[in-house]
């Protein structure tokens, strides 16, 4: 008896040693850049930075200019902030394509930062005012969505279908009930005192999700832009049953392609970033007719799947 009790011990306190570490490192990693950092990573641009205020909070916009027609909307998921974009919209090849407006969603980086907004249609009424500051601008407005961030994209083109021209949803929560919930998020959710702002944010809104997802349920229809979806087949934060449910609601005239990366993770961004920039290139050729890439952006064909080993 003794000796199962002293195992016992052990394993608690080596799971209390892992949440410790977990808390400090949270404490530590902030996911987001300053206003100067940003100024000073981001290469060969007119870098501009801009405060919307917006439900008693403020929501920090970049826009980021090379002098082309295109404007890609970039949406981060959770826990993330506008900082993660950095890379990509450094990358030489789709920068002369496209400007850039990076977003960081309320209650992240520096948009009023551990003060979230989890009501998905009054976050994006705010987005939708960042970047309605900047769309006179350009002849295409295209969104691109990872995560949670597809999330508000989707909402983008069902609420507001004269601001965008189309988007791509990577890994995107769209299907209630289609997502994992860990079992520290119950805990979270009970001593949310004991955790970093940025994991409450976090754990926040995915508690939010169910019904945050029901509502928006009957609203798919209301899309009309085309739609690229990127899913893993082996995602098991965010399902890839989320594909289907949204498929089988969409109106039947709008045009979308889907492509299914084979035992990729739930992060593609992070995890396959060549992949991400060759299909953003590809979408953003699309509005631009340089190439037909996607077939089903010439009417919506039933059941097609393209694949990505």
């Amino acid at each position: 008896m003794k000796y199962r009790l002293s195992i016992k011990r052990v394993v608690l306190a080596v799971a209390g040693l892992a949440l410790l570490s977990f808390i400090i490192l949270c404490y530590s990693v902030k996911f987001r850049i300053s206003d100067d950092e940003v100024l000073e990573r981001i290469q060969g641009a007119r870098v501009t930075i801009d405060y919307l205020p917006f439900a008693d909070r403020q929501i920090r916009n970049i826009l980021v200019e090379r002098e082309n027609k295109t404007l890609l909307i970039l949406l981060h998921g959770s826990p993330s902030s506008s900082a993660q974009w950095v890379p990509l919209v450094n990358d030489s090849l789709l920068s002369e394509k496209v400007d850039f407006l990076m977003i960081d969603r309320p209650g992240y980086g520096y948009s009023s930062f551990g003060n979230p907004i989890l009501s998905v249609e009054k976050q994006t009424q705010g987005i939708q005012l960042a970047i309605r500051q900047y769309v006179d601008k350009y002849q295409k407005v295209v969104v691109f969505g990872t995560s949670y961030g597809g999330t508000i994209g989707a909402r983008l083109l069902m609420d507001y279908p004269d601001l965008t021209d189309g988007a791509l949803l990577m890994s995107s929560s769209m299907a209630p009930g289609e997502e994992r919930i860990y079992k520290i998020s119950y805990l979270i959710e009970k001593i949310p005192w004991l955790f970093p702002s940025l994991v409450v944010v976090a754990n926040e809104e995915k508690m939010s999700h169910y019904d945050e997802l029901k509502k928006m349920e009957p609203l798919w229809g209301h899309i009309t832009s085309p739609v690229l979806f990127i899913h893993s087949t082996s995602d098991d934060l965010v399902y890839p049953g989320n594909i289907p449910f949204v498929l089988e609601r969409l109106n039947a005239n709008v045009k979308w392609d889907t492509l299914w990366v084979q035992d990729g993770e739930h992060s593609l961004y992070w995890s396959d970033r060549e992949l991400v920039k060759s299909e953003l290139n590809g979408f953003v050729d699309t509005f631009a007719g340089v190439e037909e890439k996607y077939k089903a952006f010439e009417g919506k064909i039933p059941d097609q799947r393209s694949t990505r080993n």
